[in-house]
């Protein structure tokens, strides 16, 4: 069965880490995050900063997979957006090497829902 690819886009985040590690610039937001988080961080540079949380968590993502150097998985997690709502997002990110030495980008899928859509959380 061949790999549905245009549904799977959505949902990916793609970082490129430049500067020994210490700067992560958003080269691809899917379109369906983009949606969810209602912003495209395209061409951003994330940081972890109180200015602006979505940076500093998917920063936080960022750093876990190149301090372990192999995939990280994260959550279920809750995120309070501007409309009241809480999206439900997880997240696997995974380190990507050219030379098989240093890490030069990160490949995040996330998958997030509404809390609205999926009803309460089991206990």
């Amino acid at each position: 069965m061949p790999i549905p690819y245009s549904k799977l886009l959505r949902h990916i985040l793609l970082v490129d880490v430049a500067e020994g590690q210490h700067k992560l610039r958003v080269r691809l937001m899917g379109t369906r995050l983009v949606n969810c988080f209602d912003r495209d961080l395209t061409g951003q540079i994330l940081q972890n900063t109180g200015n602006d949380p979505l940076g500093s968590v998917l920063a936080g993502y960022c750093r876990s997979a190149l301090q372990e150097r192999h995939p990280v998985a994260f959550g279920p997690m809750q995120c309070h957006m501007q409309d009241n709502d809480v999206l439900i997002h997880e997240t696997l990110a995974l380190p990507l090497s050219a030379d098989m030495m240093r890490i030069n980008m990160i490949l995040m899928g996330i998958s997030s829902q509404p809390r609205s859509a999926i009803g309460p959380l089991a206990g």
